[in-house]
C-alpha cells in the first residue's frame, strides 16, 4: 500500500504557476506607474516575476505584490503583463494584465471672460455693477472627463477649493454669478477673476486671469468733464488689461 506521494519532494513538480496584474490607478499623469501583483502555485512555492508590456520591461526578480514600473512614452492606453516562475523552475506563460492604464501629460487650457448680468460684455472694462457673469471654459485634448475647476479672485465667493465642473449646456462651458468685493468710497478698484482648471490626470492649467474696474460713483453733470470721464475709463481698460497679463 504505496500512498500518497508528495510530487515536490520527489521532484515530480511540473505544474507552473499563475497570477494576476493589474495597474493600481486607471490614469496617470507621469509614466510613474504602479500595478498590484496576486500569485499562487498548487504545488511549489511562487519565486519569481517579470513584467513586460507598454512599459519599461523588467527581468526576472523576487515576487512581490506590488511593483513601480515606467510607462512608454506617448499618452494613450497602457497594457502591462506578466510571468512567473516557481521554486521547480516551472515558468506561467505571460499572462496580460486584468485592466489597462491611461498615460495623459498634457494641460487642459482654461478661458475666463465677464458679462453683466443681462448678458452685455463689460466693455470698456468699467462697471458700476457688482454682480458680475463669470463665464469659465476650457479644452482638454485627451477629453478623458473627471474636470475640476478652482475660481478665485476679489468677489465675494472666491474659494481656492475644488470643484467639479459641471457645464450649463454643450461641453466645456459654465457660467457663474458672483458678486465683487465692493471698493471705498469714490474709488476705482480693479477686481481679477482667477481660473485653474484641473483633469481627472491631476494636470493644471495656467492660470487665466480676468478683470475689471469696479466703478459705482455716478458721475457729475457737467460738460467740463465728459472727456475726462472718457479718457479715465480708456485708460482703466488698458491699466485692467496690463495687469491681468501680469498677474495672471
Amino acid at each position: 500500500n504505496i500512498g500518497y506521494m508528495n510530487p515536490v519532494a520527489f521532484g515530480f513538480d511540473s505544474v507552473a504557476p499563475t497570477g494576476t496584474v493589474k495597474f493600481k490607478k486607471a490614469i496617470y499623469d507621469s509614466t510613474s506607474a504602479t500595478v498590484e501583483i496576486s500569485y499562487s502555485d498548487a504545488t511549489s512555492k511562487v519565486t519569481q516575476m517579470k513584467l513586460d508590456g507598454d512599459i519599461t520591461a523588467t527581468d526576472w526578480e523576487n515576487v512581490a505584490n506590488t511593483r513601480s514600473i515606467v510607462l512608454s512614452s506617448g499618452d494613450g492606453i497602457k497594457a502591462v503583463k506578466i510571468k512567473f516562475r516557481d521554486g521547480a523552475g516551472n515558468e506561467s506563460d505571460w499572462i496580460e494584465g486584468t485592466t489597462t492604464a491611461e498615460l495623459d501629460t498634457s494641460k487642459p487650457s482654461a478661458e475666463i471672460s465677464l458679462y453683466k448680468e443681462d448678458g452685455q460684455t463689460i466693455k470698456p472694462q468699467v462697471s458700476a455693477e457688482a454682480k458680475t457673469v463669470v463665464k469659465i471654459s476650457y479644452t482638454d485634448t485627451d477629453d478623458i472627463g473627471g474636470v475640476e475647476y478652482k475660481l478665485y479672485g476679489d468677489f465675494e465667493e472666491s474659494s481656492e477649493e475644488w470643484v467639479t465642473f459641471t457645464p450649463d449646456t454643450g461641453y466645456s462651458t459654465k457660467s457663474i454669478t458672483v458678486t465683487a468685493t465692493a471698493p471705498t468710497i469714490n474709488e476705482k478698484v480693479a477686481r481679477y477673476f482667477r481660473l485653474v482648471i484641473r483633469d481627472n490626470a491631476g494636470n493644471e492649467s495656467t492660470e487665466a486671469a480676468a478683470c475689471f474696474y469696479l466703478d459705482p460713483t455716478e458721475p457729475t453733470v457737467e460738460v467740463a468733464n465728459l472727456d475726462h470721464t472718457r479718457i479715465s475709463k480708456v485708460n482703466a481698460y488698458r491699466n485692467c488689461i496690463i495687469e491681468a497679463h501680469t498677474k495672471g
